[in-house]
């Protein structure tokens, strides 16, 4: 956790009107958020019964001395109660753990479609294909008050939106502006990981991020797909 340490830390409030504005503002003026709760109207529909969750796995070569593999933990809406439980069970009590996050957003929105978190060898995926029910809120909250250290890249992005799923504020850690003060500008996933470790490949960081496409590509066939599960492991191996 000494990365987190070593930031000059500015809470910041975000005004109620923020997500008439996403996703082409970024707000990158400190290295820790505390977001505002933003109303919503629920939807009407229920969610499906209850679905166990499914399980795949992640493998990583980039980034020497860490986990080579994870385990990565699909859940609906219909199998919250399953997705808590899991999540506390991978969640130490002593010291604070850091949990890495990552949305993907739903075609129309601005709206989370997958919430995934991670530690340094679970990543657990929620699917938020409609909004989820008072209740169902009422156990998120409860989810993230367990997590001690919640960090990510363009993280202003990412609590306006679980402000707004989840009816609560949500304070956390933005690693894109921790290196601010040093070197002045934005710096890629890939690079804040090889300042940690010099032996990592900061440029295939990068192209795993983006989806396994070249950043410097001009072109490419398809559309890469970035792997929001992959995102969020990266970050939680970046500050544990």
């Amino acid at each position: 956790m000494g990365s987190l340490g070593t930031a000059r830390l500015f809470p910041l409030i975000l005004p109620l009107n923020i997500l008439s504005i996403l996703p082409s503002t970024r707000l990158l003026s400190s290295a820790v958020y505390r977001s505002v709760v933003v109303p919503r109207t629920h939807s009407s529909q229920q969610p499906p019964g209850i679905m166990l969750s499914k399980t795949t796995t992640l493998n990583q070569h980039e980034i020497p001395g860490e986990p080579r593999s994870a385990v990565v933990h699909h859940y609906s809406l219909g199998a919250l109660a399953e997705l808590e439980a899991d999540f506390r069970a991978a969640i130490p009590s002593s010291p604070p753990c850091a949990v890495g996050v990552s949305v993907e957003l739903a075609p129309v929105g601005p709206r989370i479609q997958t919430l995934a978190l991670a530690t340094r060898d679970k990543v657990f995926c929620l699917s938020l294909r409609q909004s989820p029910s008072p209740a169902q809120c009422k156990t998120l909250r409860e989810l993230f008050s367990n997590i001690s250290y919640l960090a990510g890249f363009e993280f202003p992005h990412i609590i306006v939106l679980l402000s707004h799923t989840l009816e609560s504020n949500v304070t956390g850690y933005d690693l894109s502006t921790l290196a601010l003060s040093k070197h002045r500008e934005t710096v890629t996933p890939g690079g804040f990981l090889n300042s940690k470790n010099l032996s990592v490949d900061a440029r295939r960081i990068n192209e795993r991020w983006d989806g396994d496409t070249l950043r410097s590509r001009e072109t490419s066939s398809g559309t890469p797909e970035p792997d929001y599960a992959l995102r969020a492991w990266f970050t939680a191996m970046y500050v544990t």
